[in-house]
């Protein structure tokens, strides 16, 4: 009897380790990528597109075949981020960059409340950076973010993220664009 209980307490382990369930950091934050077919309440924003004009104006969006490539040394190291939301009400926009498709574990670089009285209403864009000291930032009002335990060697492949989340945080809808840093 004892043993059943072992197995059924370590099978119920397994499986929430394999839903995600152990090991992340954005506990009571669920993400959809919006690539993958899910059905969402209209209360919640839904990210219908997003892409990037990298450091070389490439537009890059989640069905394209190259990265966007991003070098600090060719236009001071600026790209654009666009996107489109369906939202009801006011949403939180963020951009993260990570080095694999996990955005959990990804560093935020920005974070803007967007809505029908925001300037950013629900059709956007912002000016971003990328230093040589491996930091970015995509508003230059706001501090830059330390982006280093996100690159090993460069050039560094990785995966920009643009999240479009509900004011809790409780649910966010993102899509992801290949990158690679220089």
């Amino acid at each position: 009897m004892m043993a059943n209980k072992i197995l059924t307490i370590a099978s119920i382990s397994v499986f929430l380790s394999a839903c995600g369930g152990g090991g992340s950091t954005s506990v009571g934050i669920s993400h959809t990528s919006s690539s993958v077919t899910s059905v969402s309440s209209y209360d919640e924003p839904a990210l219908l597109k997003a892409s990037v004009y990298d450091s070389f104006g490439d537009r890059t969006t989640i069905d394209s075949n190259v990265s966007a490539e991003i070098d600090p040394y060719y236009d001071n190291g600026l790209f654009e981020i666009n996107w489109s939301v369906d939202a009801p009400r006011d949403y939180y926009l963020e951009v993260s960059f990570g080095y694999s498709l996990f955005i959990d574990n990804a560093s935020i670089v920005h974070s803007e409340y967007c809505g029908p009285q925001e300037s950013c209403d629900y059709d956007g864009f912002t000016i971003c950076e990328y230093t040589t000291d491996l930091a970015m930032r995509c508003d230059s009002r706001l501090g830059f973010a330390d982006i280093s335990p996100q690159i090993f060697s460069l050039p560094q492949s990785g995966y920009l993220f643009i999240s479009a989340c509900s004011v809790d945080l409780a649910y966010c809808e993102y899509d992801t664009i290949r990158t690679r840093l220089f």
